[in-house]
């Protein structure tokens, strides 16, 4: 069976990017596996304005959007718990390893993930950390 490798840095991202890809190739058999790196929502409030139970209630709630959005894809779904949007933060080899932690374990035939010259600096992270995992090697 083919099999498509999607890294994405937030809960939606897969949807957004290439959810009509997803698709398609759920519709050619494909088997589809997805790997989120952070919440996504985090990042987005001050802790004086919104409680850290409505922040923890809302990375519940994108959570749990993913993983319906995965059982519609017939998808296998991954989370990780790396910062929201801070992702530049992280030594890029603990990235690129667990990357290559799915590439050996799931041995995709392709592999999706974010347009390298993003502005968001997590999307830029996981395409350069994807681009290592993935580079040609001499045999």
């Amino acid at each position: 069976m083919k099999k498509v490798l999607v890294f994405a840095a937030h809960p939606d991202d897969e949807i957004i990017g290439c959810g009509g890809t997803l698709l398609k190739y759920k519709e050619k058999g494909y088997k589809l596996s997805i790997v989120f790196f952070t919440d996504g929502i985090s990042s987005r409030f001050s802790k004086n304005k919104v409680t850290t139970n409505k922040i923890e209630k809302l990375i519940k709630l994108r959570k749990k959007q993913a993983l319906k959005v995965g059982k519609r894809l017939e998808a296998e779904v991954y989370f990780h718990n790396f910062e929201d949007n801070a992702l530049d933060q992280y030594p890029l080899l603990k990235v690129v390893k667990i990357v290559e932690e799915y590439k050996n374990k799931l041995k995709p035939n392709i592999v999706l993930t974010h347009y390298y010259n993003d502005l968001n600096v997590d999307h830029q992270v996981i395409s350069k950390a994807v681009i290592t995992a993935f580079r040609p090697k001499k045999t």
